[in-house]
């Protein structure tokens, strides 16, 4: 089983605020790991359908769509999901509005690293809890394809090792499984101890590594579309983040 991980992702237009806001929270608990951030709430709703994470973290002022527009959005999307007001708008206006829409906590412009870490740590307390509690919300009915959790995320697993190349969306595969994403998040990190999308990049970086030590003739923008990454520039920064090297040192490195 691989370590759980926390997925987060970050909601934040500057983009100097947006660097440190994921560093403070990495620096927090060696398991939150930051899924992707977005400049906007539309960008930041379309990286929440992709990745479903544990935790969204979002600034209430951004272009295109708003903070808490992004958080009603969500809310119906995953009921579950822990939510994290940072602005720097103390308007009481705001926190009430955040309270209607079950945000965790509302915190203040510079963000506090000890205050960060206070929410973080019941974030990940309550998330924890919940991956323990699935045997107990989840019932396997009538119309079930598999009879244990565990077939279920087995079966998870082997969807998404033969679908790497494939523009993975959680929805399709649990259109297939019949079950609801926010289920299937939390079987999938009970049994396999991450969330599938987190998986699915350990897989797709894993087979990348692969093919640029075979196949030496590829290009970096060809293993990236083999693996599943239509842009080889998100590609190169999702495999530096994963391995601390570029794809071209980690090649040469391996050649050597």
């Amino acid at each position: 089983m691989l370590d759980r991980i926390i997925g987060f992702i970050v909601a934040e237009d500057e983009i100097l605020l947006r660097e440190n806001l994921v560093k403070k929270i990495e620096a927090c608990d060696s398991r939150l790991r930051c899924l992707g951030t977005a400049a906007d709430g539309e960008d930041a709703l379309a990286l929440l359908n992709e990745t479903m994470p544990d935790i969204l973290v979002t600034d209430i002022r951004m272009p295109i769509m708003d903070g808490l527009e992004l958080i009603e959005h969500s809310r119906r999307l995953s009921p579950d999901l822990g939510i994290v007001i940072v602005s720097g708008f103390g308007d009481f206006e705001y926190a009430q509005q955040a309270i209607r829409f079950g945000v965790s906590d509302y915190l203040l412009k510079p963000v506090q690293p000890d205050k960060l870490a206070v929410v973080l740590r019941r974030l990940r307390d309550r998330i924890d809890t919940d991956a323990d509690k699935v045997d107990e919300e989840f019932g396997l009915g009538k119309d079930k394809l598999y009879d244990s959790l565990a077939e279920y995320a087995d079966a998870m697993e082997t969807w998404l090792v033969a679908n790497l190349r494939e523009k993975t969306q959680l929805g399709v595969l649990c259109e297939r499984l019949k079950l609801k994403p926010a289920y299937a998040v939390k079987i999938y990190r009970k049994c396999k101890g991450v969330t599938p999308m987190r998986h699915l990049t350990v897989l797709r970086i894993r087979r990348a590594c692969q093919l640029l030590t075979a196949n030496p003739g590829l290009e970096i923008k060809q293993v990236a579309d083999l693996v599943g990454y239509e842009d080889p520039l998100y590609f190169s920064r999702v495999f530096t983040r994963e391995t601390g090297q570029t794809p071209s040192s980690w090649r040469a490195e391996k050649s050597s």
